[in-house]
């Protein structure tokens, strides 16, 4: 990626400033010729805009599906980045992806799918075939849909030659005491065997311990069923897991290893950021157990100093 290349989220907020303020484009375009600016290429702008200005047009429309197609995959992808037990809310938000991908494409108008889109669509003259039009915004749509299908759960090839695989993240479940109960109300019972028996499962963990997590089943759902009063966040989660870990058996060793598993690399993004921060070229070639001790205090630092912003936000906002 290009360092002048924006990321997806940023890439997310623009598409929502532009389709938010495009209305007003018309009064800059005005202000700026009435006061003799940019007269080179002002000309280039009112005639590429020649057109779009008007409700409903083609831009205006890819604008708005942009904007409502690409919130939800923008702060769901938010939530499975930062700190804390991330691993169990693959599948969640995978499914909860797939669900808004389907509804889009079966519904019949924009109506509860795409609010923006429906509200231009709305403000057509009657004589425009506004089905058309819903028409060509889901094919708009089609091939970011597609990408995100295969991606989020659909095992297929990356452009690395790699195959995704949520086998792993189906397991990680378990370790989320409202997920697991899901599970259980959804089938009636919880294979145990088939879940640890799942190829990516015994690579990860090894069949020694698998077989140990299935004979710790009980303890684990005993201490979930306790604990279902309350959605926990991945923060809380891990923090659940800290304070129960002597009621779960193996589980608990088992967490310890699955709360690595990282759907991205946000946080490998992170700490490579931390260190780049702290370290000079001349550091960098220190012994490698004193590079991984400066490493360490590095990271400590910076969790306390957030530590203590979050605990100084928590008190602005209690007053």
């Amino acid at each position: 990626m290009s360092i002048l290349e924006p990321r997806w989220n940023a890439k997310q907020a623009q598409a929502e400033q532009v389709a938010t303020h495009f209305a007003q484009v018309p009064a800059v375009v005005a202000a700026i010729k009435k006061q003799g600016l940019c007269k080179e290429t002002l000309p280039n702008l009112e005639q590429s805009l020649q057109g779009h200005l008007l409700v409903g047009s083609d831009l205006q429309l890819e604008l708005a599906a942009r904007m409502d197609a690409g919130a939800p995959f923008a702060k769901i992808t938010k939530q499975l980045e930062g700190s804390g037990f991330l691993a169990p809310f693959v599948v969640y938000y995978t499914m909860e992806l797939r669900q808004i991908v389907s509804s889009v494409v079966l519904a019949q108008d924009a109506d509860g799918a795409l609010p923006n889109v429906a509200a231009l669509l709305r403000k057509l003259p009657d004589h425009m075939n506004k089905r058309a039009k819903w028409g060509q915004v889901k094919a708009l749509l089609k091939p970011g849909f597609d990408y995100g299908w295969k991606v989020m759960g659909g095992g297929g090839v990356d452009e690395e030659g790699g195959k995704y695989s949520m086998d792993i993240f189906k397991f990680a479940q378990l370790f989320h005491p409202s997920q697991s109960n899901a599970l259980l109300v959804e089938s009636g019972r919880i294979d145990f065997e088939d879940l640890t028996a799942l190829p990516d499962v015994q690579r990860f963990l090894g069949d020694a311990l698998c077989r140990e997590l299935v004979g710790d089943a009980d303890k684990l759902m005993k201490c979930h069923r306790a604990h279902l009063d309350k959605w926990l966040n991945p923060e809380e989660l891990l923090q659940y897991w800290k304070e129960h870990q002597s009621e779960m058996g193996s589980w608990a060793g088992a967490a310890r290893k699955v709360a690595l598993l990282l759907p991205n690399s946000c946080l490998a993004e992170r700490a490579g950021s931390i260190v780049r921060s702290r370290i000079s070229d001349q550091q960098g070639a220190m012994l490698d157990e004193t590079f991984e001790t400066y490493c360490r205090l590095a990271f400590r630092y910076a969790e306390e100093r957030d530590g203590k912003k979050k605990k100084k936000k928590m008190k602005s906002q209690a007053i």
